[in-house]
């Protein structure tokens, strides 16, 4: 089997959300090479240079320590909206990404914003409030499984580490709940 061949079944079975599980990958991969040099592609609220690390905020991580934190939620709930809503994935997520980075870019600390963890939550959000408003069993059910394994992720909403987002937490859970909230799909 060619590169080509296990991209096209992962891609199968795991669904579009693969793409951003392969992105987070290799942008780590980067920022390692470039001593985390890229990190400097955040988000830094309030100034003009800021808005262009709205796509890229998702992908930087601080340290290795920080990517192995985010990827396995990155994971799972890259793979539940893929396979939830392959359709309507990218869309999705580019409003959960695009509207978390806005809010943090507009009212977090004026430091640089790096890490998933605001998609995550987002993606948290969406999961969850759109299970309980769709009424579709199997959605419901995602939305279940996802409040008992990552519920206490909802403390991340508090401040408390000067070098933990919490902003990028706050704004991507309200983010991912008002559109999930707001059925606009």
């Amino acid at each position: 089997m060619s590169a080509a061949d296990y991209l096209d079944l992962a891609r199968q079975y795991f669904g579009p959300g693969i793409w951003f599980v392969l992105a987070v990958l290799v942008v780590e991969l980067l920022n390692i090479l470039t001593l985390r040099n890229l990190n400097t592609l955040g988000i830094l609220p309030r100034e003009a240079s800021g808005l262009a690390g709205i796509p890229f905020a998702p992908l930087l991580h601080a340290d290795f320590k920080h990517f192995l934190a985010n990827f396995p939620p990155v994971v799972v709930l890259g793979f539940a909206l893929g396979k939830l809503m392959p359709t309507e994935f990218w869309w999705i997520f580019a409003a959960l990404t695009l509207g978390t980075g806005l809010l943090v870019w507009l009212f977090a600390r004026k430091r640089m914003h790096i890490g998933a963890s605001g998609v995550i939550y987002a993606l948290f959000g969406f999961l969850t409030v759109h299970g309980y408003v769709s009424g579709n069993l199997v959605h419901v059910l995602v939305a279940a499984v996802l409040l008992l394994l990552y519920s206490g992720m909802l403390w991340g909403v508090i401040p408390k580490a000067a070098q933990t987002s919490w902003e990028s937490h706050l704004a991507g859970l309200l983010v991912g709940a008002l559109l999930a909230w707001r059925d606009i799909f």
